[in-house]
């Protein structure tokens, strides 16, 4: 297993094949980690590419933090993975919140990023389907016991009475969601991560 000692975190993640081509990035979703988001899928990636899978604050192998979760931070976690592995630029393919990240990553650090996928992500909440988040704030840990994402969880996290406190913390990501809006025209790249975030007042459920 590898870590890489990132702002202040021990970021897990996992490299497999060995192309010799742009390197891939994996980013998982919510509640999820490399194997739930991305088991399946793996090995036809690995045939051709090499692919770093990575798990987020919290999530996973990787333990938590005196940190909220932010899709922010953890595109700031994950460009500095790459520094650690001396990746100059990545592909991305980012999964629900990982591709939140991934299109986080594409403004705030469009260097670093070749070419994006992403999967099940919309870039307003116009987007959303209607009523995906109605009663997110009810959700309680003891709802997903048995799932997958539970099931994976306590396989996997370095301290599995954590779960709690993990659905507490995306509760809170989900519950101040940012959307993106178009930079006005003549901004440049440096300045996209001013223009295109802003809080939205209709993100938390009623």
């Amino acid at each position: 297993m590898s870590y890489a000692p990132v702002n202040g975190l021990d970021l897990y993640y996992e490299e497999h094949g060995t192309g010799s081509g742009r390197p891939l990035v994996l980013i998982h979703g919510a509640l999820s980690g490399i194997g739930t988001s991305f088991g399946t899928i793996l090995p036809f990636l690995t045939k051709t590419r090499r692919v770093v899978a990575v798990e987020l604050q919290a999530h996973g192998h990787t333990p938590d933090i005196d940190r909220d979760l932010t899709v922010e931070d953890f595109a700031a976690d994950v460009v500095a993975l790459l520094d650690h592995l001396g990746i100059d630029r990545a592909d991305v393919f980012g999964w629900s919140m990982g591709a939140a990240v991934g299109l986080r990553l594409a403004t705030d650090h469009a260097d670093r990023v070749g070419r994006l996928v992403l999967a099940s992500v919309c870039f307003t909440l116009d987007g959303m389907y209607p009523g995906l988040l109605d009663g997110i704030q009810d959700l309680r840990p003891e709802h997903l016991h048995g799932s997958e994402f539970h099931e994976e969880y306590l396989r996997t996290a370095p301290d599995p009475a954590g779960f709690a406190n993990l659905v507490a913390k995306v509760k809170r990501l989900d519950g101040d969601l940012l959307q993106f809006s178009r930079c006005r025209p003549g901004r440049t790249a440096r300045r996209t991560s001013r223009c295109t975030r802003r809080p939205c007042r209709r993100s938390r459920p009623r």
